[in-house]
């Protein structure tokens, strides 16, 4: 039964590696065709360098590879720190007043933007 557990945990994060691998060429190719779907319906959008919209669509990967890289190092420095599991986190932020739960989620909303706003200037 031990056995039949590991596969299937080895089964899950092989699927979810190759989600995320479908993803990252869709988005690879979407990043290569992008100037040409823009071109397909209206031959003078070249007012807007379709080389601009490359770019804003690069900083969109890089965010989402920082956001990927960022959750697998929480997930690396919980188990080095043999910090408790995310479902014991969950339940004890749900235990908080919700001014402060409010809060928080504010303060996450405020750091996630910052960040985008950050890779899509440093591209830019």
């Amino acid at each position: 039964m031990k056995t039949l557990l590991l596969c299937l945990q080895y089964w899950d994060k092989l699927q979810r590696l190759f989600y995320t691998l479908i993803i990252l060429l869709v988005l690879a190719l979407a990043w290569q065709l992008l100037p040409f779907i823009l071109s397909l319906g209206d031959a003078t959008v070249g007012l807007v360098d379709a080389g601009i919209w490359q770019l804003a669509f690069f900083s969109l990967i890089c965010w989402f590879c920082l956001l990927l890289l960022s959750l697998g190092l929480l997930s690396y420095l919980r188990k080095q720190f043999a910090l408790p599991s995310v479902y014991f986190m969950v339940s004890q932020f749900k235990n908080l007043p919700s001014w402060q739960q409010l809060s928080f989620y504010y303060a996450c909303f405020a750091l996630l933007l910052l960040s985008a706003v950050g890779c899509l200037a440093a591209v830019f």
